[in-house]
């Protein structure tokens, strides 16, 4: 449920600098001592905390710096951060970002010396506050306007009827080209922008809701800048709706409470005036006024009278237009909330669906990686083979060259054995005459072939056999 104790609140302000080059802002400390009596004024934000808000008026980068940290890191996801600042902005000639100079700030070393907001939006982006409200009175505010990492979850619903946004908001008083102004001739009143924030804030917004949102407030500030038409024009970013984050009381929705006070004190004026007639009668019976006084104020009475009736039927025509305001809104509320809960079921199954997925889709990269992993392997052994084809082909044409080669090698030994056994034998066959020959002399003439079978001729034949095998193989031996 929303309260305004969700505000966590930090004003900073700059109104005198220790560098001379850059002019002092006195309207500053007005705009931080109205700032603080609005937060802390209970009609306008009802059970909101003095120790919710952070005043920061004059102070080092150090403490300021210290105060951004704080208020952002501790702020939690229930909380409505806001920050404000108020001052001069000054655009880096370094690197052209929009810097804060602040109380010990020089112009000269302003890139690291000032507050740079992209510092600020990036703390603001950190914070675990879902809701968030960034307001900038100084010159050149717009460069703040841009993509912001900003957490929560976008909600329609919710915002019809019950101030609840998650998102971040941020305002600024100029574009980022346009100086910031202020009265430079009354030092007692804020700066224009914040003026007419605290003006709004102030009066309410004419929207039939107890209370206002802050994009309704910047509706309200632009109008009539617009119509003033020497004034900067404010500037406004909304992420995740944030614009319809509540920012007070509508005081002009109290009207009718106001009326029902009116007709209640109306009442008590008539029945004095009733009891005052009733003594009058009694003192002009008794001669002590004369008729016409009492004519005056019996008419007195009947006026009084009409405009209690009158002022009765307005307060009742309002009771019932807000009964039946209630009524609408406790009907929308119903419907929101049985909205939410099926939001929350199809959220679930979301996430389910979602865990699936990534299981999926861990299991497809297993698989494709598997996938890769085998097909990088079939790759390998497809080279493999292709290089043991190529292998294979080479040993099979040094093997048909090599039996080729053998072939042709038994061939000419084949042939040479052939010539040696041919040509020993025939080698043989004149030795063997010759011994036969030379026997003749030896054996008286009688060892010729054509002669009888003796001992002559067996040694013949043992000696040209023995011969011719002996001196063949050492031929084919001592020949290789």
């Amino acid at each position: 449920m929303f309260s305004y104790n969700d505000f966590k609140v930090l004003c900073v302000g700059v109104s005198t600098y220790q560098d001379e080059t850059i002019t002092n802002i006195p309207n500053v400390e007005s705009n931080l001592s109205a700032l603080s009596e609005l937060f802390n004024d209970s009609n306008l934000f009802p059970e909101f905390k003095e120790s919710n808000l952070v005043i920061s008026l004059n102070q080092s980068q150090k403490e300021v710096t210290r105060h951004i940290i704080d208020i952002t890191s501790s702020a939690k996801s229930s909380d409505i951060l806001i920050l404000y600042f108020a001052g001069h902005g000054i655009i880096s000639s370094d690197d052209f970002e929009l810097y804060l100079p602040v109380h010990d700030s020089l112009e000269k070393y302003i890139s690291s010396e000032g507050i740079n907001t992209k510092f600020i939006k990036s703390a603001i982006s950190k914070s675990d506050a879902k809701r968030k409200v960034l307001l900038m009175d100084c010159c050149y505010s717009g460069k703040v306007h841009g993509t912001m990492n900003v957490d929560g979850v976008k909600s329609e619903l919710r915002s019809k009827i019950l101030p609840v946004v998650d998102g971040t908001y941020i305002m600024t008083s100029s574009s980022p080209d346009k100086p910031s102004l202020y009265s430079a001739d009354d030092n007692s009143i804020p700066t224009f922008f914040t003026n007419k924030i605290i003006d709004v804030i102030s009066t309410g917004v004419d929207n039939n809701k107890p209370y206002y949102e802050i994009g309704e407030i910047f509706n309200e500030v632009k109008s009539e800048f617009e119509k003033i038409g020497s004034l900067p024009i404010p500037q406004q970013s909304s992420f995740n709706e944030a614009e319809k984050i509540p920012f007070g009381n509508n005081l002009r929705e109290t009207s009718i409470k106001q009326l029902l006070k009116e007709n209640r004190d109306l009442k008590i004026i008539v029945k004095d005036q009733k009891t005052a007639l009733t003594n009058l009668e009694g003192l002009v019976t008794n001669k002590e006024i004369n008729n016409s006084e009492v004519i005056k104020l019996n008419e007195r009475v009947n006026f009084l009278e009409s405009n209690t009736v009158e002022l009765k039927n307005i307060a009742n025509k309002e009771r019932d237009e807000a009964k039946i305001e209630r009524n609408r809104n406790q009907s929308l509320e119903l419907k929101v909330n049985d909205l939410e809960k099926k939001n929350k079921s199809i959220i679930a199954k979301y996430q389910s669906a979602k865990s699936k997925l990534e299981k999926i889709e861990i299991e497809k990269n297993a698989v494709y990686k598997s996938h890769e992993d085998h097909k990088a392997e079939l790759n390998r052994l497809r080279d493999e083979r292709t290089s043991n084809i190529k292998r294979i082909s080479q040993l099979t044409e040094e093997v048909r060259a090599f039996e080729y080669k053998n072939r042709t090698n038994d061939n000419d030994k084949s042939r040479k054995t052939t010539l040696v056994y041919v040509a020993t034998y025939i080698f043989g066959f004149f030795i063997s005459i010759f011994m036969a020959t030379y026997a003749s002399s030896a054996w008286g003439g009688s060892c010729y072939y054509s002669a009888p079978f003796n001992e002559c001729t067996a040694f013949i034949w043992v000696a040209y056999i023995i011969l011719s095998f002996a001196i063949s193989k050492m031929i084919i031996r001592y020949g290789k």
